[in-house]
């Protein structure tokens, strides 16, 4: 089982809510399509971010840039205790890469933010802590994000990869949110940089 780290999914909303914008956060943004249950498109953006080292976590935020008339009950999937932020339901692809369905946790975005976000997240452990004097140090290595999401992120880094999240909707039988996302070169190298302190820890 991979690890959720909960604790992301209200400071690291890209944009909706506000992302971590520190230096020690890195992230990339990139525009693309949001299609309803209804079959109407509209403009989405994803945000990966990297908060590497002990209680870090490897993230995607599927924003949505519009909530009307979208025909898909935002509101079940807000905050980590709601019944359906408990249970895999975004599935993503990127190239050849496929992750299992993972958790999707929601939140609506305040005044100037995209109005909801969604958030998947896989946890990364810490450095191996130094040793105290006369005693060893706990045998604690450094770890990437598990393999489901650091894959697709992996491939998204690969120039002409594009991203596909379908989040399914809660209740059995309607039709999911469809994103998809193609990165530019620029973008890809950006992804490829920025998140490989998640990536590819040092070790």
């Amino acid at each position: 089982m991979f690890a959720i780290a909960w604790m992301v999914f209200t400071g690291m909303l890209a944009g909706a809510p506000a992302v971590d914008s520190s230096a020690d956060t890195p992230q990339v943004v990139i525009d693309g399509t949001l299609r309803t249950p209804d079959g109407n498109e509209r403009a989405a953006k994803v945000a990966i971010t990297c908060s590497p080292g002990q209680g870090g976590a490897l993230s995607m935020h599927l924003q949505l840039m519009s909530t009307a008339r979208l025909n898909f009950d935002l509101d079940v999937y807000e905050g980590p205790n709601t019944a359906a932020s408990k249970h895999p339901s975004a599935h993503l692809s990127a190239g050849s890469q496929q992750a299992p369905a993972l958790i999707s946790v929601g939140a609506y975005g305040s005044r100037g933010q995209a109005p909801f976000a969604f958030t998947v997240s896989q946890a990364m452990s810490g450095p191996a802590p130094v040793a105290k004097k006369g005693k060893r140090a706990p045998k604690v290595a450094t770890k990437a994000a598990p393999a489901s999401l650091l894959r697709v992120v992996e491939a998204l880094g690969i120039a002409g990869t594009e991203l596909t999240w379908t989040q399914d909707a809660a209740r059995s039988g309607e039709k999911p949110l469809v994103a998809h996302f193609a990165p530019d070169t620029w973008q890809s190298q950006q992804i490829a940089d920025e998140v490989k302190p998640c990536v590819s820890p040092s070790r």
